[in-house]
């Protein structure tokens, strides 16, 4: 009798072994993942393909921790590579890079995949990727529905004030913003939904962040290790059950929630914050390119105005940052959600939304859909004229002691004048309200230099 040993070839699925510096593992019977780097190179090429029992394997993936704490490395290499998925904490704390090109057959990106790598400052991907997609030095999902990663070292002018996420972004990937030194000031637009686990974590130099109403989730950690963050603005009536370790203890920021809901935070645990105020600086829903107005969703339930219909309706705010004195108030806004466009209409100009800084003079245009002038929205400043052709009513004090005030125009809508509307405002001459209109209430007018006031008859 003679014994054969039979040599069992071939890649099995789990199979760990090492070729050159790396260490693999076999993930199915044609593809490995890589599981650890061990060379101390400073440029590092990620391999195509590995040998393994005679077998080609496509090294398709990097695991968790390959490369963590790799400070030797200045360049990661993918130009040979067709890696699908590189996975959270692959490069975590390579202080060395500064800068990556994601592959251009990248499918799978994990939050976090370099974290702690607080040098890289940029970041490219192929136009050909089908996957993801860099804008303006940040990586997003291909359709913009997340927003994937910033790297730690970013720093631009998209961050000078503040940084305003695109109206597409839903979602706030895990680790997105984490460890970046240069955010200090972050205003999601409408329409996100979530904001992923350790998001904003280690932001030493975030001060403000503003959520909008649609936000439904915050994960744990999202602003850990942000000592510096002093406002916390969440226009949400709904808040999810705070988590105590969303934010680090010691440095809980004051939080500012929509007028009446103080009492609603506490109870679901956010009384742990310096003080709770009520819209004494509000959460923006939308923040306008130019900075100047601020606005907030009011409602998503569709309306008609003008024979248009409108998916929902927004105000004008008070205003984080007012940098001109001439405003435009749109007709509606867009939002994406949820990957669909939407068409929100202006309808309300909100309290002190229009606040100026003290000697400036503007007009307002714009205002077509808008019925509502809400309490002091004007009050004690100086705009100059404004045409509201929907105007249905003004509240109290709304253009109260506007001393540059030359004209209000509106149309056959106008039902209502508050206590007070125009009290000491510098209006003159004749004031002609509309057939069918209401109520006029007390010193609306008083205080100004109104010689008649006259209502349409009926034609």
């Amino acid at each position: 009798m003679i014994a054969v040993t039979v040599s069992s070839w071939g890649a099995k699925v789990g199979d760990k072994f090492t070729s050159g510096k790396f260490e693999y593992v076999v993930e199915t019977t044609t593809s490995a993942s890589i599981l650890k780097y061990t060379g101390s190179d400073a440029s590092v090429m990620i391999p195509r393909s590995v040998t393994y029992n005679g077998e080609n394997l496509d090294v398709l993936s990097i695991a968790p921790f390959a490369f963590t704490g790799n400070t030797t490395m200045t360049a990661v290499n993918f130009s040979k590579a067709i890696i699908e998925s590189i996975h959270s904490k692959a490069f975590e704390g390579c202080s060395g890079l500064t800068s990556v090109d994601l592959p251009s057959t990248l499918k799978y990106f994990y939050g976090g995949a370099f974290y702690n790598s607080n040098n890289i400052a940029t970041v490219t991907i192929p136009s050909t990727n089908s996957y993801y997609v860099v804008k303006d030095g940040v990586l997003y999902s291909k359709n913009m529905y997340s927003l994937m990663w910033m790297p730690a070292a970013y720093n631009n002018t998209k961050l000078q004030p503040e940084f305003v996420v695109p109206e597409q972004v839903n979602n706030i990937a895990d680790y997105a913003f984490a460890g970046n030194p240069n955010v200090r000031r972050v205003f999601l637009r409408y329409g996100v939904n979530q904001v992923g686990t350790w998001a904003f974590s280690h932001c030493t130099n975030l001060s403000f962040v503003s959520l909008p109403a649609s936000v439904k989730t915050i994960g744990d950690f999202a602003f850990y290790g942000c000592k510096n963050m002093d406002r916390f603005a969440f226009n949400s009536k709904n808040p999810p059950v705070y988590k105590t370790e969303t934010f680090s203890p010691g440095y809980l920021p004051d939080l500012h929630v929509p007028d009446g809901y103080a009492d609603v935070y506490k109870q679901n645990g956010w009384s742990y914050f310096k003080s709770i105020n009520e819209y004494d600086i509000v959460a923006a829903d939308y923040m306008a390119y130019d900075r100047s107005l601020t606005y907030s969703v009011i409602s998503d339930k569709p309306v008609i105005i003008g024979g248009v219909t409108y998916d929902g309706e927004v105000e004008t705010v008070k205003g984080f940052f007012h940098e001109r004195f001439l405003e435009e108030v749109p007709d509606y806004l867009t939002f994406t959600i949820e990957g669909e466009q939407k068409k929100y209409a202006v309808t309300r100009l909100g309290k002190n939304s229009f606040r100026k800084f003290p000697g400036s003079e503007y007009p307002v245009d714009g205002c077509k859909n808008v019925y509502y002038v809400a309490p002091s929205a004007f009050e004690g400043e100086s705009v100059t004229s404004i045409s509201l052709p929907n105007l249905q009513y003004i509240a109290p004090n709304a253009f109260k002691n506007c001393k540059k005030l030359e004209s209000v125009t509106w149309g056959a809508e106008l039902t209502f004048i508050a206590t007070s509307a125009f009290e000491n405002s510098s209006l003159s001459g004749e004031i002609v309200l509309p057939y069918g209109f209401k109520t006029l209430g007390a010193s609306a007018f008083a205080g100004s230099s109104i010689t008649k006031l006259l209502i349409s008859q009926q034609l």
